[in-house]
């Protein structure tokens, strides 16, 4: 009898514990580096979305400028542009990537900043040129200051 036993013990089909083991472990493993790779596109996709905002405002900003310069007001001052904006926290407007648009007292909130000035051209008394400051927390750069981008536009002053 304790042949028999010991013979069906034996031809049981099945695995054993040490194979769920190592399946286990080789199933965390792939887990892992799964998520991280999901993190990783995760990261890259929302610099995507700030850098698609970034070109969409500063191309919108820079056009509207352009075709309404005259009812603008021009900056006679002798500072200059990064005199008037020395960091991020002089820019008045915020944005975010959503599209949204507004005074820094509208929309606390948003992380971007932005803000335009228009000075006497050098060249010509007939040109203006639009200078257009936009700050991201998510924009590559070391600091704050190297984060700063500007955008520079020649405008017709009439």
């Amino acid at each position: 009898m304790n042949k028999k036993i010991h013979q069906k013990l034996m031809s049981q089909n099945g695995f054993s514990l040490m194979e769920i083991l190592v399946a286990s472990a080789v199933l965390s493993i792939v887990a892992v580096m799964a998520s991280r790779g999901i993190g990783i596109a995760y990261e890259a996709l929302q610099v995507v979305d700030v850098k698609d905002a970034q070109v969409n405002l500063s191309s919108n900003i820079l056009n509207t400028m352009a075709t309404n310069a005259s009812i603008y007001q021009v900056d006679y001052s002798s500072k200059t542009p990064i005199e008037i904006f020395p960091d991020k926290n002089s820019l008045t407007r915020a944005w975010d990537t959503s599209g949204r648009d507004a005074s820094v007292a509208e929309c606390p909130e948003c992380r971007g900043r932005y803000d335009f000035v228009i000075k006497v051209s050098t060249v010509s008394t007939e040109l203006n040129v639009l200078y257009l400051y936009i700050y991201h927390p998510e924009f590559p750069g070391k600091n704050d200051d190297d984060k700063i981008k500007l955008y520079k536009r020649v405008v017709g002053n009439r």
